[in-house]
């Protein structure tokens, strides 16, 4: 221990995916005959916690001859299936069972040229052709071989309404979130600098429901921010016990062992798992913010953007939300970069943008359902949910429903976050001396970190041999100059994750999970 709140979270010892035990449901059809494997009853999540249809769960039930599986209206508790030709069915809460199972791995290019240009997946895409996510607000079928899947975004029109009006119905709506969300025994809020967390801290705190402790993390050692400095400041003015844990230094090991946590969704998180070790049986409630970036800000959103989607430019928005190639010209192979194209990304885009253009705020809606889904969504569901309940305030019914009728243009503000900002401060006056972190992250170099985190990238380049999804003559020659260009340093991290994401991929195909690094 660093000092007396200030923890290196190690990691588990010795860890196994923990796919090895997710729950799993399997129909084949055999010489006339149905034969099941697995769980034929299984819930996940919150199911009938509040009202039975908010917070995230899945569930399904197999009666002997029909299989029925639902999920709450968002979707934010993943289920995974496939079905064969025969009529054949796998089920799971985690990807990577299918894949132990039998699923085919043929790779999906045209969702996988969306999420490397984008950062996440769309809609159901995920990394393989033949493994779909279970939409939101599902309800899915089996019987004699037949499948029926149905499901849809909860899209909303816009409902008029004044910025203050705006600010007071997120307060009171906000306040009977967490009231309906009570917690049970031991409470921790992760807590940053930022807006999603410190609402719900204060909130918690004004209820007199104070945590037992404020968790703050030192992200990678490259990243600096004022997160942890403005958290203490926070938990110091509530009278909340504030602990700060740094994150440890094997790399490519959590970054393996997140990806199929994580059900390959995204290159984000890897500091989680070892934290989420380290907190143990510590709490037994957890609170998070999901959500409340994208429901109460205007992330990602400018007047220039706003007004293209008013008037419908849906290519001209895709290309602004596609940016630059970077790195996947040079990183890809030639065969790979032609099927994982541009134009597949733009098409597949475009196809997803359409499913919001009636939303209130149609670019919110849009990130909401696929990066907020498919990447924030992921640690409420998959990585701090170790044995204890954790609540999502922003999910809630009405306080969901509330923000997002909000018109777009009512988040609008040169500062993104400006409408929570301002929201925060007038419900807690109190606390309005303690400033906010900023949101963009200084990168520095870290020499030590940055030769570990290379070493250990070639050794599991070198032990997977040969690639069909990742140039080696894009990769090798970055990890020399990593070595002998100290300007290189901040470039790295970005390298390592992508290259892990893509080792590991290939890794799948060939039903290999283990993580190739026998050092580590």
């Amino acid at each position: 221990m660093c000092s007396p709140e200030t923890r290196v979270a190690t990691g588990a010892k010795s860890w196994r995916p923990s796919a090895h035990d997710a729950p799993f449901f399997r129909i084949r059809q055999e010489s006339g005959r149905i034969v099941t494997e697995g769980s034929p009853r299984c819930e996940a999540g919150h199911l009938g916690k509040i009202r039975g249809d908010t917070d995230p769960f899945v569930a399904w039930n197999w009666d002997g001859s029909r299989l029925q599986v639902w999920n709450d209206r968002y979707g934010f508790q993943p289920l995974f299936y496939w079905t064969g030709a025969a009529g054949d069915l796998i089920i799971s809460t985690s990807l990577y069972r299918l894949l132990e199972l039998g699923a085919p791995t043929e790779i999906d290019t045209d969702a996988l040229a969306a999420f490397f240009r984008l950062g996440f997946f769309l809609g159901e895409d995920t990394p393989f052709k033949s493994i779909r996510l279970l939409p939101p607000n599902a309800c899915m079928s089996w019987q004699d071989g037949e499948l029926n899947v149905s499901g849809s975004y909860r899209i909303l029109c816009e409902r008029p309404i004044r910025r203050e009006a705006a600010m007071d119905g997120y307060i009171e709506l906000f306040r009977e979130a967490i009231r309906r969300r009570p917690p049970c025994g031991s409470l921790a809020v992760p807590l940053s600098g930022g807006r999603d967390s410190r609402h719900i801290f204060l909130e918690l705190c004004e209820r007199g429901w104070l945590p037992n402790g404020a968790i703050s993390v030192r992200f990678e050692p490259y990243l600096m921010t004022d997160d942890v400095k403005i958290a203490a400041l926070l938990a110091k003015e509530a009278g909340v016990r504030h602990l700060v844990w740094d994150t440890p230094q094997n790399t490519i090991e959590r970054e393996w062992r997140k990806n199929i946590e994580t059900h390959m969704s995204t290159t984000e998180h890897g500091w989680i798992p070892t934290v989420t070790d380290e907190l143990g049986a510590s709490f037994d409630t957890l609170y998070e913010g999901v959500a409340g970036d994208l429901l109460s800000t205007c992330f990602a959103n400018s007047e220039e953007r706003q007004s293209r989607l008013e008037r419908g430019e849906l290519e001209w928005l895709a290309e602004s939300l596609l940016g630059d190639e970077g790195y996947l010209p040079k990183a890809l192979p030639v065969e790979q970069y032609r099927l994982m194209s541009r134009d597949a990304a733009r098409a597949r885009l475009i196809r997803e943008l359409r499913r919001h253009t009636e939303a209130a705020n149609p670019l919110g809606s849009f990130l909401l359902w696929n990066r907020c889904r498919r990447v924030t969504g992921l640690p409420p569901t998959c990585l701090w949910n170790q044995g204890r309940m954790i609540w999502c305030p922003y999910l809630d019914g009405d306080l969901f429903d509330f923000l997002s009728a909000l018109p777009a243009r009512v988040l609008l503000s040169a500062e993104y976050h400006q409408f929570h900002t301002d929201t925060i401060i007038r419900a807690y006056p109190r606390f309005a001396h303690i400033p906010f972190a900023g949101k963009v992250s200084k990168r520095v170099s870290v020499p030590a970190y940055e030769r570990r985190l290379l070493r250990d990238l070639a050794r599991a380049a070198v032990s997977l041999g040969d690639s069909t999804l990742l140039r080696k003559s894009y990769l090798y020659p970055r990890l020399l100059r990593g070595f002998i260009d100290s300007r290189y340093g901040t470039e790295i991290p970005g390298l390592a994750k992508f290259s892990v994401y893509l080792l590991q991929l290939e890794a799948l195909q060939k039903r290999k999970s283990g993580i190739p690094v026998a050092s580590l």
